[in-house]
């Protein structure tokens, strides 16, 4: 076990030489530390080892008593090496910024995160990515153009990126969902904790179908201060941000003020001139924002051509749900052989695989995995 030495902690049997990645894991469970004063320690003492190791004396110099207090209170109950395999354990995994695999979108923002944790596929970095961003308290318009952004921008081979709340970001992750396309989600709490509860149908769809990411570690509870932080996340892998509704101090414009401070481009939607969540929009259109009245003005922006949408009725809806829910049974399927069966297209199949889990007919699984209830 982890032993205190006179303020100086050694691990196990007098090693020091934890891996960076676990002693960086155990170094952000100090509350309040944030991007910023982990940036100063790291200036000033080196590794994030060294950082483990030093004084309270050499840590409080840097960023003051509590905190310096908080580092000592986390060492005398937390081994990197257990902490870094209880993440594991719990399905979680962790990436660091001198890793190869973190993004190197975030890398150039400023305070990148030290530490990703995710669920889902990291192959959603790959693709051009696009932030819909809104308020909570979105009006039933502001539902509907989110979610069919998202599924359009989806269709047209564009990640959908947005931050799990409820209201804008539920309605264009599942919009992009029900495109059949791939939807990261970044959360400002833990990514074992949901948060808001009634998302947690919306949490295991984009952990199959997309990426779930997070900068605080693993049991971290949503606090209102950890919102606006993590939205420099949210635009920082996206290429724009389009804000559908949003009130003149919101969340949503926050992360416009982190796009604009990362060169990103901002689009916004036009809303009843009634509306207090059209006010932000607005004013962003008045200062210069790319107007959207649909999909096509933000492909327009970006020079890619517009794919077309198929339209189907309600027949043909039907048609295609029975389709896919007859090759689900009451043993466990996988989604590829769901597809290689039904012989629909990947958006076809996804959009009916959501229809029918929202109407209690069957229910996802970690792993794409889908069984009849």
């Amino acid at each position: 076990m982890i032993k205190l030495r006179d303020s100086v902690i050694c691990c196990r049997d007098g090693d020091t030489m934890c891996s960076e990645k676990a002693c960086l894991l155990c170094i952000l469970k100090v509350h309040g530390l944030g991007p910023q004063n982990l940036a100063k320690l790291k200036s000033k003492i080196g590794t994030y080892r060294e950082i483990w190791e030093a004084s309270y004396a050499q840590v409080e110099k840097i960023i003051g008593s509590n905190l310096a207090q908080g580092l000592v209170e986390v060492r005398r109950t937390c081994d990197p090496e257990e902490e870094l395999e209880k993440c594991i354990g719990l399905g979680i995994q962790v990436m660091a910024e001198f890793e190869p695999e973190f993004p190197q979108a975030l890398r150039e923002i400023r305070y990148p995160p030290p530490l990703l944790f995710y669920r889902g596929n990291l192959r959603s970095l790959e693709g051009l990515s696009i932030a819909i961003v809104g308020s909570r308290k979105a009006t039933p318009y502001g539902k509907m153009v989110a979610r069919k952004l998202g599924r359009e921008l989806a269709q047209a081979g564009i990640v959908v990126v947005s931050g799990m709340a409820r209201g804008i970001d539920a309605e264009a992750h599942w919009g992009c969902i029900e495109g059949g396309g791939m939807t990261i989600g970044i959360l400002g709490n833990g990514i074992d904790v949901i948060y808001p509860r009634e998302n947690a149908m919306l949490y295991n769809n984009v952990a199959n179908k997309g990426l779930l990411l997070s900068e605080y570690p693993p049991g971290t509870k949503p606090e209102p201060g950890s919102f606006p932080i993590r939205n420099r996340l949210i635009s920082g892998l996206s290429r724009g941000v389009v804000v559908v509704e949003a009130r003149e101090k919101s969340g949503a414009m926050i992360t416009v003020g982190y796009a604009l401070e990362q060169g990103k481009d901002v689009f916004a939607v036009p809303g009843p001139i009634t509306s207090a969540n059209s006010i932000g929009p607005h004013r962003l259109l008045r200062e210069g924002a790319c107007l959207v009245t649909g999909v096509k003005d933000i492909l327009q922006e970006w020079g890619i051509e517009q794919q077309t949408v198929s339209h189907v009725n309600s027949s043909d809806q039907e048609n295609l749900e029975y389709t896919v829910f007859k090759y689900i049974g009451y043993e466990p399927i996988h989604l590829d052989r769901i597809l290689e069966m039904s012989q629909l297209t990947p958006g076809e199949t996804a959009s009916q695989l959501l229809r029918l889990e929202m109407a209690g007919k069957i229910k996802s699984l970690p792993g794409n995995i889908y069984v009849r209830l």
